[in-house]
């Protein structure tokens, strides 16, 4: 439920609780700063501005923490890695976190960044419509071999009575995605908001294509997270304010890219030469929406619903075909954000 009073008062205030919830290291002149490992998921893209803002504005580096942004590998190896050790923290994805658990990981999410799972499906306007589940029928999609689509889809379509057969998965290189929509050897490719889907739209005007992006949300009424801030349990048993110092800074760095959006896609262009910098502010802008769901304005930056989390880990279960009980629990906590009970 949305709370009465201006919006950008209630920001101000959440940010300001979160800034000094809990005594800085820096600021309490504990010593040396803390070096910490974040896997980006992939190669450096506009939806970790909010990263790259807390390093390049000394969020980091004011909570005590020496932070090493690192290329990831895909969302569910990054779940993987962080369980290994290789990283204290990383972009990854509930359904990683639920994937790992089954062969004995123990990682958990302490804070959401995509309030919706950010898989959709890109499109010829001029070729098809894609209005309803049905209008997949018989077409032909792209999926490149780190895409949850290929797992997720199928139990989508059955569910909406759509069956799930019907489609040609055709498994391609991600660098192939785009060049097969636009030459035809595919209908439909699974894009991401915040990330490819910019690139793909941009692309699509050059080439005069009039690209569509339907989110599986809108399609089927999928209801789950998307990408957040994942750490592993030996962590969070052995070093709890390391995580907690972390998460603050982290969406501080999200707080002020939302104020300051063409000011962090400089940042993120200044650190990562090689992007464009429309395709980053674009990515950014639709990262800066997905992070603001129906409990942001009480909630803040971060809150993990119990509902929503539940829906997403029965649909994993699902999805995956997994025969193994996974409380709740085990997968997120919100104890490490501003304003949030212990649980």
């Amino acid at each position: 439920m949305r709370v009465p009073g201006d919006s950008k008062a209630r920001g101000f205030a959440w940010l300001a609780a979160l800034c000094f919830a809990i005594p800085s290291v820096s600021a309490a002149g504990e010593g040396a700063a803390e070096k910490i490992k974040f896997n980006m998921s992939s190669r450096a893209h506009g939806s970790i501005a909010g990263f790259v803002v807390a390093l390049a504005r000394g969020f980091y580096k004011k909570e005590g923490l020496d932070v090493d942004l690192k290329r990831g590998y895909g969302a569910l190896r990054t779940v993987d890695d962080v369980a290994d050790g290789l990283f204290q923290f990383g972009w990854g994805a509930p359904e990683g976190i639920v994937l790992n658990r089954t062969k004995g990981g123990r990682t958990l999410m302490v804070g959401a960044i995509n309030d919706t799972f950010t898989t959709a499906l890109c499109y010829d306007r001029a070729k098809m419509t894609l209005a309803k589940p049905r209008d997949l029928a018989g077409k032909k999609v792209g999926v490149a071999g780190f895409s949850p689509i290929r797992a997720v889809l199928p139990i989508l379509m059955d569910n909406a009575g759509a069956g799930g057969g019907k489609i040609a998965y055709i498994k391609m290189k991600p660098a192939r995605t785009l060049p097969s929509l636009f030459s035809g050897k595919t209908d439909v490719a699974a894009c991401r908001l915040g990330s490819d889907a910019s690139i793909v739209k941009m692309a699509a005007v050059k080439k005069g294509v009039d690209i569509g992006v339907r989110k599986l949300s809108d399609l089927f009424g999928l209801d789950v997270y998307g990408n957040g801030i994942i750490t592993s349990r030996e962590l969070m048993d052995a070093k709890p304010r390391t995580i907690g110092r972390f998460v603050r800074a982290s969406y501080r760095g999200y707080a002020w890219m939302s104020r300051n959006m063409a000011a962090a896609a400089d940042l993120v262009v200044k650190r990562f030469p090689t992007l464009k910098r429309p395709i980053v502010l674009d990515q950014a802008r639709a990262t800066d929406k997905l992070m603001k769901g129906p409990n942001f304005p009480t909630k803040g930056y971060g809150w993990i619903d119990r509902a929503k989390m539940k829906r997403t880990r029965d649909f994993t279960i699902a999805a995956w075909n997994i025969k193994m009980d996974i409380p709740l629990d085990e997968i997120y906590t919100n104890r490490y954000l501003a304003g949030s009970p212990i649980q």
